[in-house]
């Protein structure tokens, strides 16, 4: 069965089509792939260590090619990583790279692994008292395992549609519609 994770294969494939563009736009695109709320140029730059004009310039490429979501509306555009783009790329990867085999092997193990984390979650509570030592200590480990848990399902749900793919002729939808 394949080790490698398609999501990070996926981002290192972007960020190393986008090396060509030179050290600035791969830096920009690190920090991009990295950050999980609308951020602005400016602090973008200030991450990858680059002038700002130069990130706006290439953010707004970005943009255009649907790699990044670009919310003007705010106070000055901010901009994160389009997670649907990534997603279809992932998606893409797996179908061309993975057989069907590869794919049932990796829903089989995501499966198992579900089926452990769903006896660690428990009812996780949305405050904890500061003196609750011991409900502080349990908290941790059971956020890490729903975390997980959210993860595996989105995995789940693009290898369910990779194999949906891969019955149609790498199509999702059967040419039959």
């Amino acid at each position: 069965m394949r080790y490698s994770d398609p999501f990070e294969e996926v981002l290192d494939e972007i960020t190393g089509y986008w090396e060509a563009e030179g050290e600035t736009f791969e830096r920009i695109c690190k920090v991009i792939f990295d950050i999980s709320e609308s951020t602005s140029h400016i602090d973008i730059a200030e991450k990858a260590n680059c002038s700002p004009n130069s990130v706006k310039k290439h953010l707004d490429r970005l943009a255009e090619l649907g790699v990044v979501n670009k919310n003007p509306r705010s106070m000055g555009a901010r901009y994160h990583r389009n997670s649907a783009y990534i997603e279809w790329r992932v998606l893409r990867y797996i179908i061309d790279e993975y057989t069907m085999e590869e794919i049932i092997d990796r829903v089989e193990a995501l499966e198992s692994r579900q089926e452990d984390l769903i006896g660690n979650t428990g009812e996780i509570p949305s405050i904890v008292p500061a003196g609750d030592v011991k409900l502080h200590e349990s908290v941790g480990p059971r956020m890490e395992a729903a975390n997980e848990l959210e993860l595996i399902k989105r995995r789940l749900r693009l290898y369910e549609l990779a194999r949906q793919a891969r019955q149609n002729d790498g199509h999702l939808v059967s040419r039959e519609f």
